[in-house]
């Protein structure tokens, strides 16, 4: 392994972490939508009292957030940014993130939303770190 990616493993576990939750989302999403009835493909149209609705949304708000983070995590890594910063941002971020998709299958709104704005804080973090801490 090279060297220089060694103080960053915690950010490499996050990247691969967040896959995983994706795919778990995707998983959970399609089973149960599966198990509805519900035809591929079409828009699922029902509120937040239904448990397939919040198991898309997970799936889609971590896609939303996802790109941003990949490019933030990969950008702090190649720059070599403080590595202490990286990896507790990118921790925040995957930590803060498997909890909005666990509170929002759950329907805990007040929660999801504190998961969601942490999510964010780790997003920035990241952001901190390459733009304002720079190199260490």
């Amino acid at each position: 392994m090279a060297a220089y990616i060694e103080p960053y493993l915690l950010t490499i576990y996050c990247l691969v972490w967040m896959a995983g939750l994706l795919i778990v989302q995707l998983v959970v999403a399609d089973v149960v939508g599966l198990r509805k009835g519900h035809m591929p493909g079409t828009a699922v149209t029902t509120s937040h009292s239904d448990f397939h609705f919040r198991a898309v949304r997970a799936h889609a708000n971590t896609n939303e957030s996802l790109c941003a983070f990949i490019i933030l995590a990969a950008c702090a890594v190649a720059l070599q940014a403080d590595p202490n910063w990286t990896n507790l941002s990118a921790a925040l971020y995957a930590g803060s993130r498997t909890l909005h998709t666990l509170v929002y299958w759950a329907g805990l709104a007040k929660i999801r939303s504190v998961a969601f704005g942490l999510g964010l804080v780790g997003l920035l973090g990241l952001l901190i770190a390459i733009t304002l801490i720079g190199p260490r």
